[in-house]
């Protein structure tokens, strides 16, 4: 399962596509938000805009992407999926402080997770990695092992840390209130159970009364980077993808594959949303080809260096899409 789809901002495009395949496990319980133009997808964004008295065009705007690794269920992953763009919209310190937003609408979506939790009897947990793109700045907000990695250049620049139980901070504060990070098998689990530090949901797992941390936290990391001419593509994905894929090797493959098809692309067809769409689905693949045992999400951005006018591009890009749109699905449902 995958969508595809592309804008333009000044001073490059944006396309991407996102790719889920189930892998050897019964049901899939992976996620993602996507928007190209945060601020103009639905009416309520559009509503809070003008309340906030925030004016931009979708050239100019955020755009935000995700993923999520539901454990022990869905409900998690697709609440938080769902529901944690509009609280970050919602928040006050957007778009001015949009590190502090993050930190913010985590904790926020957090809570409203577990407060239907609490009263439904709900265990679901998610881990959560997103990214927001505000001008040549790119924020990423992370907690969990699913990870996040940029090609920049001939580097592969690494956007985030996997939250083990046995990294040393977090082993910290799972002993702190008095739990235990034990080996088995190859997999570090807290009190013999989840594999994964830092989550949104896991209601028994964090403090029932407070809904704040426990066991597990919330808390994201966040990191800023600059975005340049060098920057190529990003990659967001699960576990599923990186226990059997090293970073290098993810970035080599993408690579390689754009390139492919770049050289043997017809010169009239200008459309890469294919290109991307493609490529999701090999990655996850190569995933398979791996052993990988979990769900396999993936979502790559590429960011390719725009010239002229933007509104221009936008036109003729929009054009080209609707032209290759037929050709795109055919293709989507034979790789599916």
């Amino acid at each position: 399962m995958g969508h595809k789809w592309s804008t333009i901002k000044e001073g490059y495009t944006l396309h991407y596509s996102e790719y889920t395949t189930i892998g050897e496990r019964d049901f899939n319980e992976d996620a993602f938000c996507a928007d190209l133009v945060f601020g103009f997808s639905s009416k309520k964004f559009k509503s809070l805009m003008k309340k906030k008295g925030i004016d931009y065009d979708p050239i100019k705007s955020p755009s935000i992407f995700g993923v999520f690794d539901g454990h022990r269920g869905r409900k998690c992953s697709s609440f938080v999926a769902k529901t944690l763009p509009l609280v970050l919209f919602q928040n006050e310190n957007f778009p001015n402080d949009i590190p502090k937003a993050l930190t913010e609408t985590y904790r926020e979506t957090d809570i409203m997770f577990l407060t239907k939790a609490k009263k439904n009897n709900f265990h679901d947990g998610s881990t959560g990695i997103v990214i927001c793109i505000y001008g040549n700045k790119l924020y990423v907000a992370n907690t969990g092992d699913s990870r996040g990695v940029m090609c920049k250049g001939n580097q592969t620049i690494v956007l985030s840390e996997d939250h083990k139980p046995n990294n040393p901070k977090e082993r910290e504060r799972v002993e702190k209130y008095g739990g235990k990070v034990k080996k088995h098998g190859e997999i570090y689990r807290i009190n013999g159970d989840i594999s994964v530090a830092r989550s949104f949901g896991d209601l028994d797992l964090k403090d029932k009364e407070t809904l704040g941390e426990k066991y597990l936290t919330c808390e994201p990391d966040i990191t800023e980077f600059d975005i340049d001419e060098e920057c190529e593509f990003i990659i967001l994905a699960c576990d599923g993808l990186w226990d059997v894929v090293s970073n290098e090797e993810a970035v080599d493959f993408v690579k390689s594959k754009l390139k492919e098809f770049e050289e043997y692309r017809p010169k009239n067809f200008k459309d890469q949303n294919q290109d991307i769409y493609l490529t999701s689905v090999y990655l996850a693949q190569l995933a398979r080809e791996k052993e990988s045992k979990d769900n396999i999400s993936c979502l790559i951005v590429s960011l390719r260096p725009t010239k002229g006018d933007p509104k221009l591009d936008q036109e003729d890009l929009n054009n080209n899409s609707e032209k290759q749109e037929s050709k795109s699905e055919k293709s989507k449902s034979k790789s599916e």
